[in-house]
């Protein structure tokens, strides 16, 4: 079974003033002795949105606390200004060299080291949504989820590729985070996203 995780947020803000017209509508109820107790200048509609996509908390994090530590293991660390490069890095690349493709799903290696997590928000910010594949995961299995959920690519995190002998296009991690970043390309994938993009995907057992 598969289950899709999406992200539902919206945040608008709106103020709206009173024309001229209503005050005047106003004061002339004043002039006339009607009970009016409250005189309306301007109304303020707020409605404090939910950001579009978890990239947008991400952003709002890192332009707050740049040198802040965002995540680590036991071999190194990452702050949150360097967790943003990388992911945009991985996310140009992916973008360029998959045709453009958006909301398709690519797996990820996953290992108890920072890069997966790191490959996760680069695929977000590719347009597409990640599915967490564990390193350790028998090729045979790995091998059906292919050709159940048909990913456009996998990115490998360690040496000990899992997705080797597969059908699957695989990038390296290792490469792909040295890759130029197109803020062009980011700005075109971002004008394009909704609310209702999927995020990941997780291929249970059952």
């Amino acid at each position: 079974t598969t289950q899709i995780i999406t992200s539902f947020y919206y945040y608008i803000y709106y103020k709206v003033f009173i024309s001229q017209y209503l005050k005047d509508f106003i004061e002339f109820f004043n002039r006339s002795k009607l009970l009016i107790n409250m005189k309306l200048w301007y109304i303020i509609l707020e409605v404090k949105a939910v950001k579009l996509s978890v990239l947008e908390y991400l952003e709002e994090t890192a332009k707050n606390y740049p040198k802040k530590i965002a995540i680590s293991d036991n071999n190194e660390f990452i702050t949150f200004e360097e967790l943003i490069n990388q992911s945009k890095k991985i996310g140009s690349f992916l973008y360029e060299n998959l045709d453009k493709k958006r909301n398709q799903p690519i797996f990820v290696e996953v290992q108890k080291s920072l890069k997966s997590i790191v490959a996760f928000f680069g695929v977000l910010y590719s347009g597409n949504f990640y599915v967490p594949i564990d390193g350790e995961t028998p090729l045979i299995r790995i091998e059906n989820m292919i050709n159940t959920i048909e990913p456009i690519c996998s990115i490998s995190i360690t040496k000990n590729n899992p997705f080797v002998d597969s059908n699957s296009k695989v990038f390296d991690f290792e490469d792909i985070v040295l890759n130029d970043i197109d803020e062009i390309n980011l700005k075109e994938i971002r004008d394009k996203s909704l609310d209702i993009d999927p995020c990941y995907l997780i291929m249970t057992s059952g």
